[in-house]
């Protein structure tokens, strides 16, 4: 068959996919490889999921007889510091609320990402995510091909 040598299946952002039409039929999807290649591993991927042995048990699905798949969930558990800081102009009324939202920012969001290891910026739009990139690679052009920008909403 055309899957003969399939071994594993990856499904990033799994939260996203759980309970969505979208979701139903990935599962649909995995239980006919899973008819073809009954030792067919399965990874799901979130960093944000809530109940982790039911994103588990409807990520594997169940056998023939119906009895839920044997599963092992691994899970980060190293301790982690988070620092959340908004960057907010002195004064927000002369701040633009249109166009280039943010880019007179620019210089405070490059010191703020220098000074730590990593860090996410949000924006609230694609086109945002698109104009800061390019801001952020125009200030600091070193910066090309170890930053990436991906626009979601919250």
């Amino acid at each position: 068959t055309f899957f003969a040598d399939l071994e594993a299946v990856v499904v990033d952002e799994w939260h996203e996919l759980m309970g969505t039409k979208r979701g139903v039929q990935a599962e649909l999807c995995l239980a006919r490889l899973r008819g073809w290649r009954p030792s067919l591993r399965t990874w799901g991927l979130s960093a944000t999921l809530g109940n982790l042995d039911t994103a588990l048990a409807v990520l594997l699905g169940a056998d023939a007889a119906g009895s839920a798949r044997p599963g092992r969930l691994v899970r980060g558990e190293a301790p982690k510091s988070v620092v959340i800081d908004s960057l907010l102009p002195d004064r927000v009324d002369r701040f633009p609320w249109a166009g280039h939202l943010g880019l007179k920012m620019l210089p405070q969001v490059v010191d703020a990402i220098e000074e730590g290891r990593t860090a996410l910026v949000f924006t609230n739009t694609r086109s945002q995510t698109e104009l800061w990139y390019q801001a952020l690679i125009n200030a600091r052009p070193d910066w090309a091909g170890d930053i990436a920008l991906h626009h979601s909403s919250l």
